[in-house]
């Protein structure tokens, strides 16, 4: 049996990174509607003082805080919704008045609120009385959470949606960046804070490739030298996501030697096929085709659609990719 445990512990972990996810997310909403308050706050306290992740290394801290702002889906309207989503988070803070967990709760469904008198269409669709609501909401958003500071910085996603409702409202890059010191100095290991920062210097928020990789470098020098490559190749992941796409060696100045070498250094903690599938798209886009067979054999689930263009785009790389 001892030999078993020791197999298996060595083995590649092939849990589902989608269904890991979602899970935490389903578990905060029933919770939620259930209005246990006391299994969301036990809940919270876990995640922020064991650090959980994902299989693949993503913080369970950050699911649990999505399946907050799904609670308070943007895609309603009826202030009579609103009213009661308010009660809610009022009632979870009588409950545990001194935990960051309903202030920050309370401050999301102010954000959210925000978010849905904008859209989720393009800026250029959105109406100037709805943009002057969102404006207007924000704002209270913005204002509510920083006078909630000294009790919910307890909490790293008190940083995380400071710099996003800063991002809205349009801060300048020196404020952006003082906040974002100071909020890695406490929680360096937060991967969000540096995933919003790409975001916020992405050239579709008035940033630049050039800012991006500036951030990027910025950012490496508040970790342990160790942990620096994997950083880097998760914040040029982001960057893909959020902004380039297949573009990314061509759009970007991303050092494919370092991020290389970050993909070895993530999946020697993380070797999930959620991460292999990713980082083989990586690797057939840098035209590396040594480590994108690498990555490719290893691989041992169905292509993931979100880690591939399309699912000819796999047949592609692998093709290619195992072509002698």
């Amino acid at each position: 049996m001892a030999l078993l445990v020791l197999i298996a512990s060595a083995l590649p972990v092939r849990a589902d990174e989608h269904a890991e996810r979602a899970a935490v997310m389903k578990k905060v909403g029933a919770l939620m509607e259930a209005r246990d308050f006391k299994a969301l706050e036990q809940l919270a306290e876990q995640y922020r003082s064991t650090e959980a992740r994902t299989s693949s290394g993503v913080w369970m801290l950050t699911q649990y805080y999505d399946g907050v702002s799904d609670y308070f889906s943007t895609r309603d309207k009826d202030p009579a919704v609103w009213n009661g989503r308010a009660a809610l988070a009022n009632a979870w803070w009588n409950a545990y008045p001194d935990s960051p967990t309903p202030r920050l709760v309370t401050a999301q469904l102010l954000a959210n609120t925000a978010w849905s008198y904008r859209g989720s269409g393009y800026a250029r669709t959105v109406p100037r009385d709805r943009w002057e609501a969102f404006r207007r909401q924000n704002a209270e958003a913005a204002e509510f959470i920083s006078k909630q500071k000294a009790v919910a910085v307890r909490d790293p996603y008190w940083y995380e949606l400071t710099l996003l409702l800063g991002q809205r409202d349009g801060m300048d890059d020196a404020a952006y960046m003082a906040i974002f010191d100071e909020a890695v100095a406490r929680y360096p290991r937060f991967y969000p804070l540096y995933f919003n920062a790409v975001s916020n210097f992405s050239p579709k928020w008035g940033g630049s490739a050039e800012a991006i990789e500036a951030f990027a470098r910025h950012a490496l020098e508040k970790v342990p030298r160790k942990d620096r490559a994997a950083l880097y190749t998760r914040i040029y992941w982001v960057a893909s996501q959020n902004q380039y796409g297949s573009d990314l060696f061509t759009d970007s100045y991303v050092d494919w030697r370092l991020m290389r070498q970050g993909i070895d250094d993530v999946l020697a903690r993380y070797p999930t096929d959620w991460n292999l599938q990713n980082f083989a798209f990586f690797a057939c886009r840098a035209l590396d085709k040594p480590k994108a067979r690498q990555l490719i054999s290893r691989i041992t689930a169905p292509p993931d659609r979100e880690a591939w263009e399309s699912f000819m785009a796999y047949d592609k790389c692998r093709e290619w990719a195992l072509t002698p």
